[in-house]
């Protein structure tokens, strides 16, 4: 896995060693992506990855994913850029079932680096062409994340789990319409993976 071509400086970033005001910061982190020219509303921001991209990384390869960034990814937009690493669980035939956005964040927790991320799954899932121009996110996205969590439990990476409150402003029992004219339904938490150095047993 190539590393995340976007730095930030000593400055620019914020070290936390104390959890609860870190989990503080990020609930302060955007609940969703925004368009191109910053306006509208994007997919949810969903989770946040704690650790060193060579070990996220290993973590994902280990459970199938691998980079693969597509036209669309570049419409979400974090920070003002795009997605600074995009990979994708491929399923049957070649079909991408689900993807992991992932820009990193203005922050960083006991020297670790911070990914704010997209996880989501398009709607009509495996059967999707792949390179489908017109691909929608499929409303349910808490269950793409929660598949993620399981799916990272068995990839032997993943150390702690947490969740905070991150997508609340979106969090209702009711659809809302989003960027690209999807609806999705959340719980408003955000998943917060803290990864491990050395693969450990479930």
């Amino acid at each position: 896995s190539e590393p995340a071509t976007f730095s930030y400086s000593d400055a620019e970033s914020i070290n936390f060693k104390d959890l609860s005001a870190m989990r503080a910061s990020l609930e302060r982190l955007p609940c969703c992506a925004s368009d191109s020219r910053g306006r509208g509303s994007g997919d949810p921001l969903n989770a946040v990855f704690v650790g060193e991209l060579s070990d996220i990384a290993a973590a994902l390869v280990r459970r199938s994913y691998r980079r693969d960034t597509q036209p669309g990814d570049d419409f979400q937009q974090v920070f003002g850029r795009g997605p600074d690493a995009v990979l994708r669980k491929i399923a049957q035939a070649g079909a991408p079932s689900t993807w992991i956005r992932l820009w990193l964040a203005p922050i960083r927790f006991e020297g670790r680096h911070v990914f704010l991320g997209q996880i989501g799954r398009p709607v009509g899932g495996r059967f999707v062409a792949r390179g489908a121009a017109d691909v929608i996110l499929h409303e349910d996205v808490d269950e793409a994340r929660n598949l993620l969590v399981q799916d990272l439990m068995y990839s032997g990476g993943l150390d702690k789990l947490g969740f905070a409150s991150g997508v609340g402003a979106v969090a209702s029992t009711q659809p809302r319409v989003t960027f690209g004219g999807a609806r999705f339904y959340t719980d408003g938490l955000r998943a917060i993976l803290f990864f491990a150095i050395r693969p450990l047993s479930l």
